[in-house]
This record gives structure tokens, C-alpha cells and sequence, in this order.
């Protein structure tokens, strides 16, 4: 459904011809791409707001 233009040039001429597995392929490795995008920004945002939290506690033990 969201592929660029070439991607889903491809696979139309894959399924014409019969060949259905690379069209499934490719669409697999898109939602790949997609999934670890979207799981690796809300994981790298949750450890910097982790270790940014344990840094502000610790400068707030020392000075009090």
C-alpha cells in the first residue's frame, strides 16, 4: 500500500508474471523498517528520560 514507485513497479510485474513471493517479500521488509523505526525512537527516548532522571536525583542528593 505505502511503497515508493519502484517498489511497487516490482512487485506488479512479480505478481503479473506469477511470482507473488517477492511482492510479499518486499512488502515485509517495508513493514521491517517501519516496526523498528517506531520502536527504537520511543525506546531511545525512555532511556535518555531514565538515565536524564537518575543524573537530576543525583545532583540533587549532593547538594542537599
Amino acid at each position: 500500500m505505502a511503497q515508493c514507485a519502484m517498489c511497487r513497479a516490482t512487485v506488479g510485474s512479480n505478481l503479473s508474471e506469477g511470482r507473488g513471493v517477492i511482492g510479499t517479500g518486499i512488502n515485509d521488509g517495508i513493514l521491517l523498517m517501519l516496526a523498528f523505526t517506531y520502536l527504537s525512537i520511543p525506546t531511545l527516548i525512555y532511556v535518555w528520560f531514565r538515565t536524564a532522571r537518575k543524573e537530576m536525583r543525583l545532583k540533587m542528593g549532593k547538594v542537599g
